[in-house]
């Protein structure tokens, strides 16, 4: 009794593991199953990421761009334009300008240049027209022309362009050639009571025209001085007006020459006296610019 008992017991464990088993394996095939027909979802990831293709290229950047909202420096607030009102050059010397009184207008010679000398006056052909006791001389070009009234010792240099650049200039330290003179170089010059040492003021270059010619004069001693046709002596005559025979400064003048100028331009000073004359070659002559500084 006890052994069929013990056999019953041992077939039912036997079916009810096979069973078990069986129902464990149908189930997970079963789930698989569902899943692969579709009656279970899957997870669930949400719609795929829309597809917009590749970034629009903008280009590079412009060198000069400016950040967002960065205006640069502030400008320099300078305040208004300092009102300077009207301006009026003084007619007198070498400036030109207007003249307060009536009939009179500004006259210049030469127009230009650093030999211009320009006073109030008025036009005229001839000494004649020239009635103010004040501006009894007409003072022409030598070419010929129209020009103006002016004092008697007032000097135009119309056409004046100086001295060779290779005349000798009389300095305390000896002849200097007037190309290697500047401004505040002693010369010697001529006061009312005697020769002086002085610096000079002023030193001019002055380009030439083609076909420029210049005035030899052979002096007794033996030296000769080239100079424009207008430029000044120091006793009041152009060098034009100086010939053979003449005085100058004390020295006979024994031969005069108009010949071509070799160079580009002319040169003269101007000492810081009241004659403005200097010794050029052993003579005193005069100054271009004397007219205009004094």
């Amino acid at each position: 009794m006890r052994r069929r008992s013990v056999v019953v017991v041992v077939i039912a464990l036997a079916a009810c593991l096979g069973s078990c088993g069986d129902d464990g394996a149908a189930s997970g095939d079963s789930g698989a199953d569902a899943r692969a027909d579709g009656r279970v979802p899957g997870p669930d990831v949400g719609p795929g990421a829309a597809d917009l293709g590749p970034p629009a290229d903008a280009g590079p950047a412009p060198d000069d761009a400016t950040p967002a909202g960065d205006l640069g420096p502030a400008p320099t607030d300078t305040g208004p334009a300092p009102d300077v009102g009207p301006s009026m050059d003084e007619c007198g010397g070498m400036m030109t300008g207007a003249c307060a009184t009536p009939g009179l207008e500004c006259q210049c010679c030469p127009a230009g240049g650093p030999t211009q000398a320009c006073l109030c006056s008025t036009p005229c052909a001839s000494d004649a027209e020239c009635t103010d006791p004040a501006r009894p001389v007409c003072n022409t070009p030598r070419a010929g022309g129209s020009g103006f009234c002016a004092p008697r010792d007032f000097r135009c240099c119309w056409e004046c362009n100086c001295a060779s650049p290779d005349t000798p200039v009389a300095t305390p330290f000896g002849e200097r050639p007037m190309r290697e003179l500047a401004a505040g170089d002693l010369v010697f010059s001529v006061e009312p009571d005697g020769v002086v040492v002085v610096p000079l003021e002023r030193v001019q270059r002055v380009a030439v025209v083609p076909g420029h010619r210049m005035v030899a004069l052979e002096l007794a001693s033996g030296r000769t001085v080239v100079v424009s046709p207008r430029h000044p002596m120091a006793d009041g005559r152009d060098a034009a007006d100086v010939g053979v025979g003449d005085v100058l400064d004390g020295v006979r003048v024994v031969g005069r020459e108009l010949v071509p100028y070799a160079h580009s331009h002319t040169f003269d000073v101007l000492p810081a006296s009241s004659s403005g004359a200097y010794f050029a070659a052993g003579v005193l002559v005069g100054s271009t610019m004397r007219s205009v500084e004094r």
